[in-house]
């Protein structure tokens, strides 16, 4: 099964998640999916830090990373 990879800025550097493609679905639709069903959009995490807008996961052991970037190898 193809994977693509999402790329996470935590605390400590960088986190390269794996998430499996959806069926009939490409590398940049599968994301989308992704992103749509696992994250929320916020302009300011962090109050008065305009740079901290962003799509941030929402639940689960990742909650609170931010997403930065993905890969379709």
């Amino acid at each position: 099964m193809k994977t693509l990879i999402v790329i996470l800025i935590t605390s400590k550097g960088l986190l390269y998640h794996p998430v499996p493609y959806q069926k009939d679905m490409n590398c940049l639709d599968s994301f989308e999916y992704w992103r749509e069903n696992n994250t929320t959009h916020t302009w300011e995490k962090i109050k008065g830090d305009p740079t901290s807008h962003g799509y941030y996961i929402n639940n689960g052991e990742l909650e609170g990373l931010r997403v930065i970037a993905t890969y379709c190898p």
